[in-house]
């Protein structure tokens, strides 16, 4: 599942048009159809609906078929007092097999029709919390919290969806860009017990194992902090591929920086298998490069940019889990 993607729906913002008329209504949102508003964002429960079936469009097949978030949405004028989604107890198959985007005959056709701006409306998320209290990565689970208070938004409405095959893109929700983003403050944590990692990378490992024509038959894991910032890693991976039996065995500090810098360190890959070991032997430049490359976060992530908050004050720590917690500023 695309790492990106969870804050897709807030985009980039212009000015400012809060009507001084609009009346306030504040309440949870109660399930039900979209409702037809003159205007978006209109009242809680079309929000609830809209984001329940943007969520479904982008990560459905990620998910069971009857399985769905929920979602809590609070409405006060064109600010969102509260906007909860809530993955707590979803299965995410971590390798599904993606749907063909549905074909609608009438968007096939031209059309000389474009979508057309409406209307822009600007408002705050005062309150944004998603959460998984756990969410199983196929059967892990993994426990994670994201609160993030004063993101200035634009609500847009069009005349015709976007993108045809996606009926949800005649409305926007995205970040303003023009807003002051300073005000903007979030923190976040994730955990998975330590001795589920075994499974987490058998699952992220078992698909590129057998691109390779191999079989993962077993892993064993282990992980200890050596410091606040620094996680030593230990592995030893048995495969099979036709008659070859082998046994690697892998050995890696990983240093987790505060501003979101992720590296290896001290990287040893071996193998007693002679064939195995001359692979290796061969693949020693792609193994050093791993070390002298580090993943920023904040890039991977899309932070620090656009207005968005920058990943700060990132900590690991290990005991029964492995807990990753930062503050978003």
């Amino acid at each position: 599942m695309p790492h990106t993607d969870t804050v897709a729906w807030f985009g980039a913002q212009y000015g400012h048009t809060l009507s001084a008329l609009e009346p306030t209504t504040s309440r949870t949102a109660r399930k039900g159809h979209m409702s037809a508003q003159p205007h978006w964002p209109g009242d809680a429960s079309t929000v609830e609906q809209w984001l329940e079936s943007l969520v479904h469009q982008e990560v459905g097949d990620y998910l069971g078929a009857s399985e769905r978030t929920r979602i809590e949405v609070t409405l006060h004028g064109d600010d969102l007092a509260l906007l909860r989604i809530d993955g707590s107890n979803l299965t995410v198959h971590m390798n599904p097999e993606i749907s063909a985007p549905l074909e609608d005959s009438a968007h096939t056709q031209e059309s000389s029709e474009e979508p057309q701006l409406v209307a822009s409306r600007t408002g705050t998320i005062q309150d944004l919390i998603l959460q998984a209290q756990p969410i199983y990565l196929d059967e892990v689970p993994l426990r994670a919290h994201l609160r993030m208070h004063n993101i200035p938004i634009v609500w847009d409405l069009y005349t015709l969806p976007l993108q045809p095959a996606k009926p949800t893109s005649g409305r926007e929700i995205r970040l303003n860009e023009e807003a002051d983003p300073s005000r903007m403050r979030g923190s976040a944590d994730i955990s998975v017990k330590t001795s589920d990692l075994e499974s987490v990378i058998q699952a992220m490992l078992t698909p590129a194992v057998a691109d390779l024509g191999a079989t993962l038959r077993r892993m064993e894991v282990t992980v200890e902090q050596v410091d606040p910032q620094l996680v030593s890693l230990s592995a030893v991976i048995r495969f099979r591929r036709s008659f070859l039996r082998a046994t690697v065995r892998i050995h890696a500090c990983v240093r987790i920086s505060p501003e979101g810098l992720i590296a290896v360190e001290d990287l040893r890959v071996k193998s007693r298998n002679p064939l195995v070991a001359l692979m290796l032997l061969f693949a020693r430049n792609s193994i050093r490069k791993i070390q002298e490359e580090s993943l920023d976060l904040n890039e991977e992530l899309g932070l620090g940019s656009e207005g968005l908050p920058r990943v700060s004050d990132l900590r690991v720590r290990v005991d029964e889990n492995i807990t990753l917690t930062a503050r978003l500023l």
